[in-house]
């Protein structure tokens, strides 16, 4: 029996890809994101060293239409767009000297940082063994129980009470979902951008 799953995935995909349901989305997306640097000050504070560059993030453009265009998609969004909107291509030079000639437009989203991200997570794992956590690693979940108030996490390397879990397992998560009797609609995808590629600058 052929498999329908991907091809209601894309029929539902096709259905919700209108400019209304993409900006409730994105704002949807946006929204748990909004203590994110206070919480990473409160981390840098314990000794959390993640490299972190608060110089905000440059985006470059093919031309000035497509700069403008989206200036006003992140201001909609309420992003600290500098306040002086579109630039032009000697602006973007100064501000990053590596972009080539296709970028002859773009703006500056203050307030945005960037990490290195294996620094940072050698740097959390070092503060929270100091504090005492168990992390245990190359390990695989099998399966996640629930019952009598406790949590079961069942894995290659043995099996681990808690009183709450977690499930961030990217993809995976459908699998193990699965064993506490929760079906997640979640499939694996990857995005594409046209044009300059991603976004340049200080990124």
């Amino acid at each position: 029996m052929p498999n329908v799953r991907p091809l209601r995935f894309l029929a539902r995909l096709g259905l919700n890809s209108t400019a209304r349901r993409y900006d409730t989305g994105v704002a949807s997306l946006a929204a748990p994101a909004e203590d994110t640097f206070a919480l990473f000050e409160e981390l840098e504070a314990l000794g959390v060293d993640g490299g972190a560059e608060k110089d905000g993030f440059l985006f470059a453009y093919p031309s000035y239409e497509a700069a403008a265009h989206g200036v006003a998609a992140f201001r909609r969004l309420g992003a600290p767009v500098a306040p002086e909107g579109v630039l032009a291509a000697s602006a973007l030079a100064e501000l990053e000297p590596t972009l080539g000639p296709a970028a002859r437009a773009g703006f500056l989203v203050e307030r945005q940082w960037s990490l290195d991200p294996g620094r940072f997570v050698d740097s959390l794992a070092e503060r929270l063994r100091r504090d005492g956590a168990e992390l245990v690693e190359g390990a695989r979940v099998t399966a996640v129980r629930e019952g009598a108030g406790r949590v079961e996490v069942r894995t290659t390397a043995g099996t681990y009470g808690a009183d709450q879990v977690v499930v961030a397992a990217g993809v995976w998560s459908r699998e193990i979902c699965r064993s506490l009797g929760v079906d997640i609609d979640l499939a694996p995808g990857r995005a594409v951008r046209r044009g300059l590629g991603p976004s340049a600058g200080r990124v």
